[in-house]
Parts: structure tokens; C-alpha cells; sequence
């Protein structure tokens, strides 16, 4: 059988040949795709939406690399839903809380957005924590700052990386002072 296939004079066996290579290929993409997409439908429902907010009208407070958002507690199972799955260059702003208007009293919160990615305000940080690793990606240790946070019931945990450790120990220190998380869980805990 694979003398025939391989013949020169038979190209139906060349054919047959790519068929057998390149089919398993797209099924197997296929599939994939189809179980991101059922994973993160369910996620969407089970989780809710995203906390609702606008861009400050202002110059980002930094730029990071945003490393994926993971679910509470696990450094590796990403979070699919609302496009936080994805990893890549991300801006933030830091909001000091507003209480004028009153009609639209503002929490202080950490916004940050993804380029081509969805706009993410956090106002409830549970905790913040310097890393070496988070969501697949691996840095020297503590250039990567973890903030957990509550999406709908669940904790997820939301990673940015820095090219340095100072960059780092800044953003976290900001974080923690803006949004008033506790010694006991900010950065410098023990």
C-alpha cells in the first residue's frame, strides 16, 4: 500500500498522503477550539460580567506585561471568560476614590486594559503578592506582581510582570496604598 502511495506516476497517492497529515491536524485544531469555547461560555455564566468602567481621562499611570488571569489560589489554570485568558502588553491607572457627585460615588480601584483586550476595574483587591511565576510565565523572583481579586463569587488572581524588581515593589506599593489592602496582605507580608 505505501509503494503505491509513494509512486511518482500515482498523484492521487500524494494527495491521499497530505490528506492523512493535514486532516488529523485540523481536527485535532478544531476540537481544541471547540472545548476553549464551551470552557469559556460556561465560565462567562458561572463567573457574571466584568465589573463595569471607562478609561480614565487621563495618561496611563505605567505599562506592564500582563501574564493572564488565573483562578484563585492556582498559579497555572487560566481564567477563559471576558477575554482575560490572553497575555500581552497591558496599561493601568491607579483611581483614588471619589465621593462628588454623589449620585456616582467612585471607589478607588486599579484599572487596567490589555491592548485589543477588555477594560478591567478593580475595586476589591483580597490581596497583592510578589512572584516569580504566574499563569505559564517565569521571571527572576518578584518581578511579577499577583493582585487577587473577586470576579462575580469567585477569587482570580491577575499577573503583571516588570522589567525589574523596583518597577515591581512600585506598582505593588501603589496598588496596596490606593485600594487600603492590609499590611498582613500586601506585598511585604510574611
Amino acid at each position: 500500500m505505501l509503494e503505491f502511495l509513494r509512486s511518482g506516476s500515482n498523484p492521487w497517492g500524494e494527495v491521499l498522503a497530505v490528506a492523512l497529515v493535514v486532516l488529523p491536524a485540523l481536527l485535532a485544531g478544531w476540537g481544541m477550539l471547540r472545548s476553549y469555547r464551551g470552557r469559556r461560555q460556561a465560565e462567562e455564566q458561572a463567573l457574571g460580567p466584568l465589573p463595569p468602567g471607562d478609561a480614565p481621562d487621563r495618561d496611563p499611570d505605567g505599562e506592564a506585561l500582563y501574564t493572564g488571569t488565573t483562578h484563585g489560589g492556582s498559579r497555572a489554570v487560566r481564567v477563559t471568560a471576558h477575554g482575560l485568558f490572553g497575555r500581552g502588553p497591558a496599561v493601568y491607572w491607579f483611581e483614588e476614590g471619589r465621593h462628588l457627585p454623589p449620585a456616582e460615588p467612585r471607589l478607588p480601584a486599579l484599572v487596567f486594559q490589555r491592548y485589543r483586550g477588555p477594560l478591567v476595574r478593580i475595586e476589591a483587591i483580597r490581596e497583592i503578592g510578589l512572584v516569580g511565576a504566574h499563569a505559564g510565565r517565569v521571571l527572576a523572583p518578584r518581578r511579577i506582581v499577583v493582585v487577587g481579586w473577586r470576579l462575580g463569587d469567585a477569587d482570580v488572581d491577575s499577573g503583571f510582570a516588570f522589567e525589574d524588581v523596583a518597577l515591581a515593589e512600585h506598582f505593588a506599593d501603589r496598588a496596596a496604598a490606593t485600594l487600603n489592602v492590609p499590611p498582613d496582605r500586601g506585598p511585604h507580608a510574611a
